[in-house]
């Protein structure tokens, strides 16, 4: 729960104070080459993030289950939410470097999300 409001919160602040500037609409001449201002990508990446938890929990569980027995499935899924939070923090770092939603930026989030989605099988 704690990423779900961490994540809303650092993907609409604005990319100066370090966030991701997704939901930010920047109106000053100096501030509109460092922001995107496309709502559309928060909404974009919340949906691709619902579609992974389905193929996470659908088809990745069982493989982890497979090859890792239980034990080493809450494991990995408990270490998924170790390595969450500095990827967040990564995914700024490197949004501030490229000055927006860059393609460096656009792989991180996506290694984000699919650390999410298995953190978050480990509840079911």
């Amino acid at each position: 729960m704690a990423y779900n409001a961490s994540f809303m919160m650092m993907a609409s602040t604005p990319l100066l104070d370090g966030g991701l500037g997704l939901a930010v609409r920047c109106i000053s001449v100096t501030c509109a080459s460092l922001t995107n201002g496309k709502p559309w990508q928060l909404g974009l990446m919340l949906a691709i993030s619902s579609i992974l938890g389905v193929l996470i929990a659908k088809d990745g569980i069982t493989f982890f289950v497979r090859r890792l027995g239980w034990y080493g499935t809450l494991r990995t899924t408990a270490f998924a939410h170790v390595v969450l939070f500095p990827l967040i923090a990564l995914a700024g770092a490197i949004a501030r470097y490229e000055g927006g939603i860059g393609s460096m930026t656009g792989m991180m989030l996506l290694l984000v999300l699919i650390a999410y989605e298995i953190g978050e099988t480990s509840f079911t």
